[in-house]
């Protein structure tokens, strides 16, 4: 006998089947928005679940559109698209992929631009994280220093080797690594 939380859940799943379905038929973008929102991660996987064949690539299109137009609220769309591709993933299989209006393509579109991008910040964060560090280095090495002199001398010695350690670790870095 189940029990009243699991029958719960299962009434709130059955629901918002129903309510995505008709937010696909109608275009509804509001009641998308809120089924996007709402959820939790067990009523995502059993809604993605239960979802009916016919409703996937439709549904799919609107959520990566969503996602294309919402990138701020990435983190749910995502596991939305996780889910159903998850879930329908053989029948996915089972169509054709070559079309351009393919959502499964564009996502992955979608997704090589982000990476892209994302490598490129990636590598702008180590050069930054690598200046910073060295900047603190020449502080310290200016303060340590007791004449004069020795804190001009320093700086330039320092920075030699500075640049050295720049450029191991960035032909050392796996992220700046190219593919």
């Amino acid at each position: 006998m189940k029990s009243k939380s699991e029958v719960q859940n299962e009434t709130e799943v059955g629901s918002v089947v129903d309510s995505l379905i008709q937010a696909i038929r109608s275009e509804d973008e509001i009641l998308l928005r809120d089924i996007l929102r709402q959820s939790s991660h067990d009523i995502r996987k059993a809604t993605a679940e239960r979802l009916p064949a016919e409703f996937t690539l439709p549904c799919l299109t609107i959520m990566v559109d969503y996602l294309m137009k919402y990138p701020k609220r990435q983190k749910k769309v995502v596991s939305w698209l996780k889910h159903l591709i998850r879930s329908k993933a053989s029948f996915l299989c089972s169509i054709d992929n070559n079309s351009h209006s393919n959502p499964l393509r564009k996502l992955k579109l979608f997704l090589s631009s982000r990476e892209t991008v994302l490598g490129e910040l990636c590598r702008l964060k180590s050069r930054i994280s690598i200046v910073l560090s060295s900047n603190a280095e020449k502080y310290c090495l200016s303060k340590s220093s007791t004449s004069p002199m020795i804190s001009l001398v320093e700086p330039c010695d320092g920075s030699t080797q500075i640049e050295e350690r720049i450029m191991k670790c960035v032909d050392d870095d796996p992220v700046i690594k190219e593919p």
